[in-house]
Formats: C-alpha cells, structure tokens, sequence
C-alpha cells in the first residue's frame, strides 16, 4: 500500500482524500494550520499544523498531496524532495506554482527525474479529450470565446484573503481560470500573442494562436443564478461547469498505476501565457 501525506485539507481537499481511497492509498498524514479540519482524514492518520514537523516525523512517503494556497505549491514540493529524494512523487493542485522562475526550477528538475503531476483534471474528461483531438489535427482557422462566469462573496475580496493576493494566488486569471486556458493552449498549442486588462473582480483580453482568435472574459461578480464557465468554439458551446465529477481519481489512476500524468513540460504552454496574461 502506497504511502501518502497531504498538506491543505480546505475545500478541494475531500476530492484529494477520495481518490487515494479510491487508488487503496494510505493516508499517513495530514497536514493545516486549522486543527479543525483533522476530521477530514482516516482517524489512523497523522494530523500536523506545522508541514516542517510533518516531514520531520515521517520517514518514508511515496506520494505527497499539495492542495494548499498557491504561493505555497512549489516550496513545499521542494521542501519534500529535500527530505525525501527523488522517491517522493508530489501530486499539486493547480496551479503548479505562480512564479516563471519556479516553473524552470521545475521543468529543470523533471530533466533530473523529480515527478510532479498537476491535477488539471479536465484534460481526463472523455468528451474533451475527443475535442482536443478534433481541433489539434485539422487546419481550420477557428473563432472562441471563454467565459468564466462566477459569483464570489465578500470574504473573497476582503485584504487578508489570499485568493485575490497577486503575490499570493497569482492573481484572478491564474486562480480561476486555469482550467479554460488550459484546455485551449491543449487544443490549439502555444499562442502568438494575448492582451489582457485585469481588476480585482473583473479581467478580459484576447490571444491568438496559429488556428485560433480567441476572446475572454472573466467575472467574479456574476449574479449567482446566471453563473456559468463555457468555452465556444465555433458556434459550438462547451460546458466546463457538468460532467467533471470524479475525475481526480482518474488523474490519481493514471498516476498511481501508470506513471502517466501532466507533468511540468505538459503544461509550459499554458503557464506561459498565464504570465503574459498577468505580465508576470
């Protein structure tokens, strides 16, 4: 049975925590600053509030879960390296890190033989792994848009919460609308060029890539009955918000079983324009 530690037990924790159950994985410690969120995992797990001491006091780990705030993703990927070796996969919410730096620290050591997989799991959706084969094969000059369309309450803008810190999640862009990008870079390759404004609650632009013009827009205010995330390519809608149930235990599958997943090198197209969407 495979070892696993994970670190952040907020609110993508659970689907974490259910697809190492669903691989027979053993959950040997947990790890967040609030004590409160230990009833998350199997009662015969580890529970820290310091990640240094849960390294310390674990001697072996196969896997390590990284679902904290994103300014944390890569120092503790290397902080459990450093401890662990190269034996030690680390499986990172996304993104994988917010710094251009981080990402070719990275890429520089997948060359090296670290693993890291990054759960940007709706590439493992049937439906748009048919799309990506359709849009990737042909010529066609194509037309789309993103919208990712979502309410945000008050907490979320407040100045001590990190999600709207640049320095700490990235920024709106990154944090929320990741995936959307994602899949287009998958579709479509590395862009040409982008253009981008953001605020706070609000950012749009425009990225052209070789077969693709594409406009965006991002909005965290939207009134929550008409909240949506869709891609339309073509005249043809995508719905990013149904039938992505479960598919982190299809990402922990593949890693677990095949030693198959997105590694750093799989996602440098999408990471790059993430920064040149943000000027990072």
């Amino acid at each position: 049975m495979k070892k696993f530690g994970i670190v952040g037990l907020g609110f993508v924790a659970p689907r974490h925590i259910q697809a190492i159950k669903d691989v027979n994985g053993d959950i040997v410690f947990g790890c967040d600053i609030d004590a409160g969120t230990k009833e998350k995992i199997p009662q015969s797990s580890a529970f820290y509030k310091d990640f240094s001491e849960a390294l310390k006091k674990t001697e072996n780990l196969d896997y390590l879960s990284i679902c904290t705030p994103n300014y944390l993703h890569y120092p503790m990927a290397v902080a459990a390296w450093e401890k662990y070796g190269k034996n030690c996969t680390i499986i990172c919410e996304k993104p994988v890190c917010i710094r251009p730096e981080d990402f070719e620290d990275l890429l520089k050591r997948e060359q090296e033989g670290y693993k890291l997989f990054v759960t940007q799991q709706f590439r493992h959706n049937p439906y748009l792994v048919e799309q990506q084969q359709r849009y990737s094969d042909d010529k066609k000059q194509h037309r789309a848009e993103i919208n990712i369309l979502v309410w945000r309450d008050d907490w979320y803008f407040e100045p001590d919460c990190w999600k709207v810190d640049k320095d700490r999640s990235g920024g709106a862009i990154i944090n929320i609308s990741v995936h959307a990008h994602d899949l287009l870079c998958w579709f479509f390759g590395p862009h040409l060029s982008c253009y981008s404004e953001e605020e706070v609650r609000h950012a749009s632009g425009k990225i052209e890539f070789h077969n693709a013009f594409v406009n965006w827009n991002l909005n965290l205010r939207q009134p929550k009955n008409e909240q949506r995330r869709e891609i339309t390519i073509d005249g043809e809608t995508l719905n990013l918000s149904k039938g992505f149930e479960n598919l982190h235990t299809k990402v922990y599958q593949d890693i677990v079983f095949q030693n198959q997943g997105l590694r750093p090198s799989d996602i440098r197209d999408t990471m790059r324009l993430m920064w040149d969407l943000c000027n990072l």
